[in-house]
């Protein structure tokens, strides 16, 4: 009661004075007077600031965050046209994602529509950052923050309703809103399963053909649609790059060779953006940027993209989103005449290959100890496709005279450490000529001999 009195003394005050109003000078305060201007606290008006290629644009990206934002539906082309869903609806199509139609309110049938599965809502950035991922029939697609599910909704759309989608989140409750909204759509290929995306499923590793990472954010680009984000401290946030390069990491080791991984969020915060996604590369030298497929203009060309409202329109000015690409390199590399596989590119160089082996003792994370496994295992297999197995044969005798230093020191090592350097040894001389179909006739004699000789090939027929 007391609040409402005030607010309406207040408000009776400005009605009496003819509602007159003054903003600060910007002159002296920019920052007190846009936060007056468009009620947005200074603090986040700072981290927006940041955030724009031009400073010269916070006032119009303000504003826009404070318009109305339009309705996006994403039409289920399993069932009916992007141009039926527009005229039954009166609706526009959208010009950044084709299948989605925008519309100012629910109508009765707009309502009746996602009802009958045959549509439901979806801004156009989100719908953006699916599209981005490139989901097609019977791959094996992985959305690591599923919910609340338009994403995997949009993606299994593309896959045609063939192969697997496997949503994942962290929280079961909002699971179930997943598998209700598949069943109204008629979508089949979608597998709900609780995950703490940081802790990836054992069984997907390796195995997935597209990985989309929607991470959790702190939200700025979607306060025209919750308006009280702006209003917590932006300081709060300050501990979701940390977990985002986690979750980012994790979703990651889903990938296959040769796959596509995109990370999105919601926001407008370099932390949270552009410096996880560089961190993730940096400690990632297996991926590249690919700007390929990524829908919208690309100003930096690099495979980057932030919809900002006030250009892009998203929404009415709702939704930011950052979309990262990163793409293994393909290249086909010699093989016997009767192979038409195609093989990685080696990632890393013989000097990143020794540092691997060198630091392996010294870190007790398992995903560190997989991850530099699968990089040796691509740089081997490399070399035995290229018949460049001389470095490789010496850099092998290198992890075995490792191995054998620990023992001779009496240095036990861990059963991790210990599994990681035997299987690297092994991969030369046990698995990759049955695995790349070479035979035994072609390998040089030279190179047959230095095998034959090396001790962890003894007795090894």
């Amino acid at each position: 009661r007391s609040g409402a009195g005030f607010v309406n003394a207040v408000l009776r005050a400005f009605l009496r004075a003819g509602k007159m109003w003054k903003l600060p000078d910007p002159a002296a305060d920019r920052y007190r007077c846009l936060s007056v201007k468009h009620s947005v606290p200074e603090a986040l008006i700072r981290v927006y600031e940041t955030a724009l290629p031009d400073v010269g644009e916070l006032d119009d990206l303000l504003a826009a965050l404070n318009r109305e934002p339009m309705i996006g539906l994403r039409v289920n082309l399993l069932r009916l046209t992007a141009e039926e869903a527009a005229k039954r609806t009166g609706g526009t199509p959208s010009r950044i994602a084709p299948d989605i139609v925008k519309t100012e309110t629910l109508t009765e049938e707009v309502r009746r529509g996602i009802e009958e599965g045959l549509w439901f809502v979806q801004d156009e950035a989100s719908r953006a950052a699916s599209l981005a991922v490139g989901a097609r029939p019977g791959e094996r697609i992985a959305d690591v923050c599923a919910c609340p599910g338009g994403k995997s909704f949009s993606m299994a759309i593309d896959m045609e309703d063939k192969g697997e989608l496997f949503a994942f989140d962290l929280h079961g409750n909002k699971l179930s809103l997943v598998e209700k909204g598949a069943r109204r759509l008629g979508l089949d290929v979608i597998r709900c399963a609780v995950r703490d995306a940081r802790e990836p499923d054992p069984a997907l590793i390796g195995r997935a053909d597209r990985v989309l990472c929607d991470a959790p954010c702190s939200g700025y680009g979607v306060i025209a649609k919750k308006p009280d984000l702006r209003y917590k401290d932006p300081a709060a946030a300050e501990r979701l790059p940390g977990i985002q390069r986690e979750i980012l990491h994790g979703a990651s080791s889903y990938v296959k060779p040769g796959g596509i991984l995109v990370y999105s969020t919601c926001t407008l915060n370099r932390a949270e953006n552009e410096e996880t996604a560089e961190a993730f590369l940096a400690e990632h030298p297996e991926f590249v940027l690919c700007a390929d497929g990524v829908p919208g203009d690309m100003p930096d060309g690099r495979g980057m993209k932030t919809f900002l409202p006030h250009r892009d329109g998203t929404d009415g000015g709702k939704r930011l989103f950052y979309i990262l690409k990163p793409l293994y390199q393909k290249c086909t590399i010699s093989a016997p005449v009767d192979s038409d596989k195609v093989f990685m590119r080696p990632i890393i160089s013989r000097a990143e290959a020794d540092r691997l082996i060198d630091t392996i003792p010294h870190r007790s994370a398992q995903a560190y100890h997989d991850r530099a496994l699968r990089q040796l295992t691509k740089y081997y297999e490399d070399k035995i496709r290229s018949h460049d197995c001389g470095e490789l044969i010496d850099l092998t005798m290198s992890i075995h005279a490792k191995r054998e230093l620990a023992v001779s020191q009496n240095r036990k090592l861990g059963s991790v450490d210990e599994r990681f350097m035997k299987r690297a040894e092994e991969l030369l001389f046990g698995e990759f000529a049955a695995a790349l179909d070479i035979e035994p006739d072609d390998v040089p004699d030279d190179i047959r001999s230095r095998i034959e000789n090396h001790p962890a090939a003894r007795g090894n027929s």
